[in-house]
């Protein structure tokens, strides 16, 4: 995790991609029975941010399918990918800054998919 939040904290305009890297990377090895580098919710923050941070018109588009990958986990059971607050706020950051003529109706969605999980008793997106 601390090397996605390298590069989220970089300002390298391939950040993102690098970030995601390195968790594609991580899933693998854990899928391969490598549980010491299982990505959790930080690590998936942190390759949302790193997205959030670049200027790549795709950023918005990459982030959300991190943020969608995370539910899709912890519907499965993975409770160590849960979605919080940070996750979403992070995910519509980087439609905000991707400048994609979708980017105002993607982020909205996200805000009311959030303000959705908090009706349903969702504490983590407060």
């Amino acid at each position: 995790s601390s090397a996605i939040t390298a590069w989220a904290n970089s300002r390298d305009p391939n950040a993102g991609m690098r970030a995601e890297a390195l968790l594609k990377r991580m899933e693998e090895q854990c899928e391969m029975g490598n549980h010491d580098v299982k990505p959790n919710t930080l690590s998936y923050n942190s390759a949302i941010t790193a997205w959030a941070n670049t200027q790549d018109p795709n950023a918005g588009m990459h982030a959300e399918a991190l943020l969608r990958r995370m539910e899709e986990l912890s519907k499965m059971g993975n409770l160590e990918v849960k979605p919080d607050t940070t996750t979403y706020n992070s995910a519509i950051t980087a439609w905000a800054n991707s400048r994609d003529a979708k980017a105002g109706a993607r982020a909205e969605a996200l805000l009311k998919l959030m303000e959705e999980q908090y009706k349903m008793g969702n504490e983590d997106v407060k």
